[in-house]
C-alpha cells in the first residue's frame, strides 16, 4: 500500500498531509499544520514533520509555491513533441528575461488538433529550485518530487470530488492571504492563477480573478465548460467559487477539510489544508510525476556566433558527404550490377548442373520455371515415397530368423507350417511343445526391436500347441 508526503511552506506556515493509496483510489492519514514562529526555522520545523511520517525521500514532495514559478498557456502551431519543446523554450525566454539554459520548463499538452497544440507550461529557474533543494537536502532529506502547489487540485478533485471527480471542474481554494483557481479535467491541470487579496475583496466580490475567469472562456473556446466549481477551505475561496459559479451558470459545492482522529490541524486545518494535501493524494495513486520541477531540464539557446559557425561546418560536411557519397554510390551501384547478372545466369546453371534429374535438355521460360519445377519435385517426392514404403521381403525375413533364434531353450523345439511375408505385416503359423513354449516364442517376438506389434493367440492340442500370429513393422523415420 503506497504512502506519499507532501510537505508546503509558506510565508506563515507549514502544512504537511500524508496519504495512502488503495488501487486507483487514495485517503488522507495525516494533515497537520504548524504555525512558524518568529524564533523558528521553516525548514526545521517542516523537517521534523517529515521525519516523524517516516518517509525522507521516496514518496516526499516537496511544493513549489505559486510566487517561485510561472504558468503560460498558448496554442503552438506544431504537434511534434521536439518542437513544441524548442518553441516554449525561446519563447519563454523572451518573456521572462533569463536565457534558456537557467530556466527549469516542464510542461503538458493539453490538446492536439491537426496542426496545432494546446500547451500549458510551468517555468522557474534551476537557481530558485537549486536553492529550494539545497536547504531540504542540507536537512538529510531528499525530496523525491518538486511539483507546483497547484496541482493539488488535480489530487483533491481526483479524490473529494464525488460525481465531479471525472468532470471537468473549476477548483478554488485559498488562506487568508491569496486565493488560486485551476480548471482540471481528467486528471489535468489545463489552467490556473493565484492572486494576493486586496482589501476591497469584499466589495468587488470576486475582483480581478473573476475577471480572469471570464477572458479565460470567452477568448479561449477550446476549454470545456466546468460542470460545478467546487471550493477547498477558506472563506475567500467560497467567496470568488459562488461568484464564478453564477456567472458560469453552474452548481458550486463546498468540500469540507477530512476529519482525521487525532490531527492537530481539525481546528485549524479549513484555510490550509488543500494544496499539500492534494499532492498527497494525487502521488498516492500514481507512479508517473508529471511536472516535476526537478525532472524537466532544457540546454541554453545558441548565441549567433555559434550558429554561424555551426552553419559553416555544416556546409563543409554536406559538400564532403556528397563527394563521398557520389563516389560510394558508383561502387555499390556496380556491386549491384553484378549481383543482377549472377541471379540472372541462376535458372540456367541449376537446370544444367540437374538436368539428369530433371529430365530434358531444354530450359522452360523463366516464368514458367516456379511452375514446371514444382511438377519435378512433385513426381520425384511421389516415387521416393513409393520406393521407400517397398518393402523387402528377404531382408524382413532374416529379421525373424534372427529374433527367433534368440529364443530360450525350453521354446523349442519349434516347427513353422506357414510364412507370409508383405508390405503390412508377416503372418507366422506353426506349432510348439506346449502352450508355455508357444507364449513365451510370442514374448521374444512382441519384445523384439525389429518389430512392432503381435496379434493372435496359442492354442492347445493333445500332444503339441498351435499358434498363429501377425506381426507388424516398426515404422521408419
Amino acid at each position: 500500500m503506497p504512502e506519499s508526503v507532501a510537505v508546503q511552506i509558506t510565508g506563515k506556515y507549514v502544512v504537511l498531509a500524508k496519504a495512502t493509496g488503495h488501487g486507483a483510489e487514495a485517503s488522507l492519514v495525516a494533515l497537520e499544520r504548524r504555525e512558524i514562529k518568529a524564533d523558528e526555522d521553516a525548514l526545521a520545523v517542516a523537517t521534523a514533520l517529515i521525519r516523524k511520517q517516516g518517509i525522507l525521500n521516496l514518496g516526499l514532495a516537496a511544493l513549489v509555491n505559486w510566487d517561485d514559478y510561472s504558468i503560460r498557456e498558448t496554442w503552438i502551431p506544431f504537434t511534434a513533441e521536439s518542437q513544441i519543446r524548442d518553441t516554449i523554450k525561446f519563447e519563454l525566454e523572451e518573456n521572462l528575461g533569463d536565457e534558456a539554459a537557467a530556466l527549469l520548463i516542464p510542461f503538458q499538452i493539453l490538446e492536439q488538433r491537426a496542426d496545432s497544440s494546446h500547451v500549458l507550461a510551468w517555468a522557474s529557474t534551476k537557481k530558485r529550485i537549486g536553492e529550494l533543494l539545497a536547504k531540504y537536502e542540507a536537512s538529510g532529506l531528499s525530496p523525491e518530487y518538486m511539483p507546483p502547489d497547484a496541482l493539488g487540485h488535480v489530487g483533491l478533485v481526483r479524490a473529494l470530488g464525488g460525481e465531479f471527480g471525472a468532470k471537468p471542474v473549476l477548483a478554488v481554494s485559498g488562506d487568508e492571504d491569496s486565493v488560486a483557481l485551476s480548471l482540471v479535467t481528467d486528471g489535468r491541470l489545463i489552467w490556473g492563477c493565484r492572486r494576493i487579496r486586496s482589501l476591497t475583496w469584499a466589495t468587488e466580490v470576486a475582483g480581478q480573478p473573476l475577471q480572469e475567469v471570464r477572458r479565460l472562456f470567452l477568448s479561449a473556446p477550446g476549454f470545456p465548460t466546468p460542470a460545478a466549481v467546487l471550493s477547498f477551505g477558506g472563506e475567500a475561496a467560497d467567496t470568488l467559487a459562488r461568484a464564478v459559479a453564477d456567472e458560469l451558470g453552474c452548481p458550486q459545492q463546498t468540500v469540507a477539510p477530512p476529519q482525521l482522529a487525532g490531527s492537530a490541524a481539525e481546528s485549524s486545518a479549513p484555510r490550509h489544508w488543500p494544496l499539500a494535501a492534494g499532492v498527497a493524494l494525487y502521488m498516492a495513486t500514481n507512479s508517473d510525476r508529471p511536472l516535476s520541477m526537478r525532472q524537466e531540464e532544457f540546454v541554453p539557446r545558441e548565441t549567433a556566433q555559434a550558429v554561424s559557425l555551426l552553419s559553416a561546418v555544416a556546409i563543409f560536411l554536406l559538400g564532403f558527404c556528397l563527394a563521398v557519397g557520389g563516389a560510394m554510390f558508383l561502387l555499390a551501384s556496380e556491386r549491384e550490377k553484378n549481383t543482377l547478372r549472377e541471379m540472372q545466369n541462376q535458372p540456367v546453371m541449376f537446370w544444367k548442373d540437374n538436368k539428369t534429374v530433371l529430365g530434358g535438355s531444354k530450359i522452360p521460360a523463366l516464368e514458367n520455371l516456379h511452375d514446371d519445377l514444382s511438377r519435378r519435385v512433385a513426381r520425384l517426392t511421389a516415387q521416393l515415397k513409393e520406393a521407400k514404403n517397398h518393402i523387402d521381403a528377404e531382408e524382413k525375413l532374416d529379421e525373424l530368423v534372427a529374433v527367433l533364434a534368440g529364443a530360450p531353450s525350453d521354446v523349442k523345439p519349434v516347427e513353422f507350417n506357414q510364412i507370409s511375408i508383405n508390405q503390412k505385416n508377416i503372418t507366422l503359423r506353426g506349432t510348439t511343445s506346449n502352450v508355455e513354449a508357444g507364449n513365451k516364442l510370442r514374448l521374444q517376438i512382441k519384445n523384439s526391436k525389429e518389430f512392432s506389434s503381435l496379434l493372435g493367440d496359442v492354442t492347445p492340442h493333445p500332444k503339441d500347441a498351435e499358434f498363429s500370429f501377425t506381426i507388424g513393422y516398426k515404422s521408419e523415420k
